[in-house]
């Protein structure tokens, strides 16, 4: 028998069945880890059984991932565990009513996002039912009332809520804010300071020290919960030079097959390479201006993650040392970056959380 029976409950909006960004990454993230986590845990007497539960977003979803929905559910039943969904209480099956830099119509009011909060409270008060103790991760604005919830009518000490903070109003969003929703970020940072039981979460150093000045976040009440990156997995490690030059040139033959002779990756040009979504905010088109500024001794090479025609347009405004990337290769933007003559990888988004998002930084 293990000393402890311990369950471990991942509320999220994006990872399993839903791809996407941050969220997506850091979710997609913990289940890759949690057979060496539950492996270590059990040399100390710990028996760890994992669970995820996810806003339903339908197949009708323009990020639904049917694969990874039957891969990630066969991984956690594997361990013990088991794939919950919430309801989505936004029209027609889609979050709406977001005011995010690119447009997004992401979270949801906050009437929608209260509904998601006691309902992934509900499931998870369910599943410490059937254990010893229990550690909920509340990821992101879609549950940030859970822990409130979670513990106002009858706070049970042995189930642990961490409020998870990927984003916030006064970084991400634009004016005008939503009041209420800042007020909610105040509630939850607050709820961390009146209850032991609940903490804060951060995907940063830079999110930590946000909500300490911004927020009045306690700092006792804030712990680390990692930004989605498994170091363990093969795709993060350091690539040889010749690897990396072999995988651009591959990639250099493709260009010249499809007649886009002009973006093709020259061997004897320091780069700047810039990735990221192709919507105006991340600005991904300035890195051609810098290298036009350094002159032609330099290259910038801008991957896309989806056609950007706009893209191409400005790179051949300039008519040289522009390379367009139109499909997101990790691999290749990993070779890229790993160049000893890659000089710089300039993330210039403005009105990003943060800066950089887990989808971008675990390149970096």
């Amino acid at each position: 028998m293990p000393e402890l029976d311990l369950a471990a409950v991942h509320l999220t909006i994006e990872g399993i069945r839903a791809k996407g960004g941050g969220v997506c990454t850091v979710t997609r993230g913990h289940l890759a880890t949690l057979p060496r986590v539950k492996k270590a845990l059990e040399t100390k007497g710990i028996r760890l059984t994992p669970y995820f539960v996810e806003t339903h977003f339908d197949e009708t979803f323009s990020n639904f991932d049917a694969d990874h929905l039957a891969k990630a559910i066969k991984e956690i039943e594997s361990m013990g565990g088991s794939y919950y969904t919430v309801l989505n209480a936004s029209p027609n099956g889609h979050p709406v009513s977001a005011n995010w830099p690119g447009g997004e119509d992401f979270f949801g009011t906050p009437e929608q996002i209260k509904l998601q909060s006691i309902a992934g409270a509900s499931i998870a008060r369910n599943i410490a039912a059937k254990h010893q103790k229990t550690v909920v991760w509340c990821h992101d604005t879609f549950y940030i009332y859970t822990p409130i919830y979670g513990t106002f009518q009858d706070n049970d000490e042995s189930i642990k809520w961490l409020r998870v903070v990927h984003s916030t109003t006064l970084k991400h969003d634009r004016e005008p804010v939503d009041p209420d929703k800042i007020g909610a970020e105040y509630a939850s940072f607050y709820w961390a300071k009146r209850f032991p039981n609940v903490r804060i979460g951060t995907i940063s150093k830079f999110v930590s020290d946000h909500l300490v000045a911004d927020y009045a976040a306690d700092p006792a009440t804030i712990i680390p919960t990692g930004n989605g990156v498994d170091p363990i997995d093969p795709k993060y490690r350091i690539r040889s030079q010749d690897e990396c030059e072999a995988k651009i040139e591959e990639y250099n033959k493709k260009l010249r097959a499809e007649g886009k002779e002009r973006y093709v990756i020259p061997k004897d040009k320091k780069i700047l390479l810039q990735f990221g979504r192709p919507v105006p905010y991340k600005r991904l088109e300035v890195t051609f201006d810098a290298a036009k500024e350094l002159g032609d001794d330099y290259q910038a090479v801008v991957v896309s993650l989806g056609a950007a025609p706009y893209l191409e347009e400005a790179a051949d405004k300039i008519g040289k040392n522009c390379t367009v990337i139109n499909a997101f290769d990790f691999d290749l933007c990993a070779c890229i970056a790993q160049l000893e003559r890659c000089v710089a990888v300039p993330i210039l988004a403005k009105g990003e959380p943060f800066g950089l998002i887990p989808a971008e930084i675990r390149l970096l």
